[in-house]
């Protein structure tokens, strides 16, 4: 009895550290994302990190809006395309919300009109926008911020 719960305690703590281990990026993966930013969004890690990042600067709603769009755009019930469509709007397009994102009022007008049917491609314009914003304003300050380059050296030590 007492072997067994040595045995399950040994093999949780493996889990655990594999768990852990799954969630540290490798070194070619840090680097990856300090050359391109199509490569940072394309990793799970790349977006967890980040995620966090933004989060420290208050601005993190653009990552989320570009995130709830691409699942938009993967999603294949009409019924559900609506329902996420409804929540994205609410979420992140109403004037009304406190994650609201900056796109331009011509945008913004063609995502009113077209939220009582939407569409995969509803937000699309105003993704790209985001996109683009995320690309050329907070990509190169995550590239140059303590977070990154933590990140850098704690690889690199290991």
């Amino acid at each position: 009895m007492f072997v067994s719960r040595i045995a399950m305690a040994i093999k949780e703590l493996m889990c655990e550290a594999r768990a852990i281990k799954e969630l540290m990026p490798s070194s070619e993966e840090i680097n990856e994302w300090g050359r391109s930013f199509e490569r940072l969004l394309s990793s799970k890690n790349g977006i967890r990190v980040f995620h966090e990042f933004l989060k420290s600067e208050y601005s993190e709603e653009n990552l989320l809006f570009w995130l709830a769009v691409e699942r938009l755009k993967k999603e294949t019930e009409p019924a559900s395309v609506k329902n996420l469509a409804q929540t994205i709007y609410n979420d992140y397009v109403s004037t009304e919300s406190p994650k609201e994102v900056s796109i331009d009022h011509k945008t913004r007008q063609v995502i009113d009109d077209e939220i009582s049917q939407p569409t995969k491609e509803t937000f699309s314009k105003a993704q790209q926008h985001v996109y683009y914003v995320m690309y050329q304003d907070c990509y190169p300050r995550f590239l140059s911020s303590s977070t990154f380059k933590t990140l850098q050296q704690e690889c690199l030590n290991n």
